[in-house]
């Protein structure tokens, strides 16, 4: 099936100027390599904790939660 193609739009203003803006992606490599220094700081938190023999949260929902089956729907992905 064939879609109709109305005349080529240009992109807005902004999108072109954000591609010839060299500050954009020089903006968004910087906003990447913040993240990689968070996730690696946190790993070196936590192999930190575990090289001394202290306990480490596993992922998911915190053993105190009050009600955890509420975080949970019937069509999430299960690990059975």
């Amino acid at each position: 099936m064939a879609y109709p193609q109305g005349p080529a739009r240009p992109p807005d203003r902004s999108t072109r100027r954000d591609r010839q803006d060299p500050k954009t992606s020089s903006r968004e490599a910087t906003s990447a390599v913040k993240a990689l220094l968070t996730a690696s700081r946190l790993n070196l938190e936590v192999a930190g904790r575990e090289a001394v023999g202290a306990s480490v949260p596993a992922p998911g929902i915190p053993p105190g939660y009050p009600d955890p089956a509420r975080l949970v729907t019937e069509d999430c992905i299960r690990a059975d």
